[in-house]
């Protein structure tokens, strides 16, 4: 069974032991105790209530940007869990703002060559 949460994400710097430290291991979620506490990063709901447990969490992280930018790269994280202190709905925004601005740019630079 694979572990949510935290645990789930850190597999792939497990995976990496040429690497002193991954930006991952500076996380403060890092050290979240899954067992007393639950999983608040995978919560059952996606709304912004529901995750504000993990949202608190990641307030004042030292990676929160470098979680967030992780989270928009692959589709599994886009789509469910907390990253960066961030809900889905906020990640698939900020992916969709950023596909229309590049349709937009390539129409502009089709324009510019007729």
């Amino acid at each position: 069974m694979v572990e949510r949460g935290w645990r789930s994400i850190t597999k792939q710097s497990e995976a990496k032991p040429s690497e002193s430290q991954h930006w991952m291991d500076r996380a403060k979620c890092k050290d979240w105790d899954f067992k007393k506490h639950g999983d608040p990063f995978f919560p059952a709901s996606p709304t912004e209530a529901a995750a504000a447990d993990a949202k608190a969490v990641c307030q004042g992280c030292p990676i929160a940007a470098d979680c967030y930018l992780y989270s928009l790269d692959k589709k599994n994280t886009r789509e469910h869990g907390v990253f960066g202190g961030t809900v889905p709905q906020e990640r698939l925004r900020t992916v969709r703002r950023e596909e229309r601005r590049r349709r937009r740019s390539e129409a502009t630079k089709e324009d510019a060559k007729s």
